[in-house]
């Protein structure tokens, strides 16, 4: 296959949605492990496929290149009968790539140079809302009930640009309102969200940024962690989950009851780069750069316990889904392959 093809993935019931780079979408039926099959695909042309998101019967696909001459495209597909996918519409961006979307009931949020807003409703004619232009170009997005954050590059000022967190209000998503914005020196990457407080990873520097967001209109820094190169963050119940690859590679687990004053439980250590982390209920899931992953059990925070590790030198799990107890990791290895591997951890004991 294409080396970087499997980009992403969505799980819906028994089927795994890929974006499937040049060729679009492709589904794949999951519900017997022993005989995990290729059934149907909605191609595109011309373009790469980045992200998909799934909601109900209908998946949304983000699509583009990398030449500036082109353009990006969300394209909306019917998912009723996954054996025969049809594509409903698809809407034009002015920028050369869609590259991730935030699906919420009738309205999609799309990440290209700009922050797209489309309306789904009739989703035979989806209808752009609003481009939210941006300055440079964003990293990360996060949607909290109404308010919408954004870490990138958004100012440049005598050449230098300046990392911050910028406050958008999406109540009206026809009208969406610049809010406010913090100013970094350093990168600030990742979002994770406990109640008035955004943790945000500081890819610069050794420490986790706690940013108030009590009043988006004037977001205040409220304090600081020290970690050694955070890289992702996931919040789940009171507990952080952060991926360090520093001096030495761990996924760290933090204790939030205090949240202005978390509190470090556990460090589990691993050889190999965490490239990012997902939580599921008691399930951790730790892909390695091009060391394939590792899935442990969590339900006791302050010691969690191996389930199963799939290593092998070259392989970079590039996405990782988890629903009921499928987990689905997508992969490439050594830039040449690719393709994916479905976990059925139902039996924690006898993962197979």
């Amino acid at each position: 296959t294409d080396w970087d093809r499997l980009v992403d993935v969505s799980i819906q019931g028994d089927y795994a949605y890929f974006a499937d780079w040049e060729w679009g979408m492709s589904v794949y039926d999951i519900s017997d492990l022993n005989r995990v099959r290729y059934v149907s695909r909605c191609g595109i042309e011309g373009l790469k496929a980045y992200d998909i998101e799934v909601q109900d019967n209908l998946a949304f696909l983000s699509i583009g290149s990398n030449d500036p001459e082109d353009s990006g495209f969300l394209n909306i597909i019917d998912i009723s009968d996954p054996l025969d996918p049809q594509q409903m519409s698809s809407i034009e961006l002015n920028d050369h790539f869609a590259r991730e979307a935030i699906v919420d009931e009738d309205i999609v949020y799309v990440k290209g140079e700009n922050l797209y807003v489309i309306n789904i409703a009739n989703p035979e004619e989806p209808e752009i809302l609003e481009v939210f232009e941006m300055p440079v170009n964003i990293d990360e997005m996060c949607l909290i009930d109404d308010l919408m954050l954004l870490t990138g590059d958004f100012n440049e000022q005598n050449g230098m640009r300046s990392r911050c967190l910028r406050a958008i209000n999406v109540e009206n998503p026809a009208e969406p309102e610049f809010l406010g914005e913090l100013n970094h020196e350093e990168d600030l990457r990742d979002i994770a969200v406990l109640g008035n407080l955004a943790y945000v990873t500081s890819g610069g520097g050794d420490c986790i940024q706690i940013i108030s967001i009590e009043d988006p209109e004037n977001l205040a820094l409220a304090g600081s962690i020290w970690i050694d190169w955070p890289k992702d963050i996931c919040i789940s119940g009171n507990f952080a989950y952060i991926s360090n690859n520093g001096r030495d590679n761990s996924m760290t687990i933090m204790d939030l009851e205090n949240p202005l004053r978390p509190a470090v439980i556990e460090a589990y250590f691993v050889d190999n780069d965490i490239s990012n982390i997902f939580i599921q209920e008691d399930i951790a899931i730790l892909p390695m750069n091009n060391h394939g992953c590792e899935i442990l059990d969590i339900a006791d925070r302050r010691n969690p316990q191996p389930i199963y590790e799939f290593d092998r030198h070259g392989l970079n799990v590039k996405e990782v889904h988890y629903t009921q107890n499928y987990v689905v990791t997508n992969w490439l290895l050594n830039r040449t392959y690719s393709g994916f591997q479905v976990f059925d951890i139902s039996n924690l004991n006898q993962p197979e």
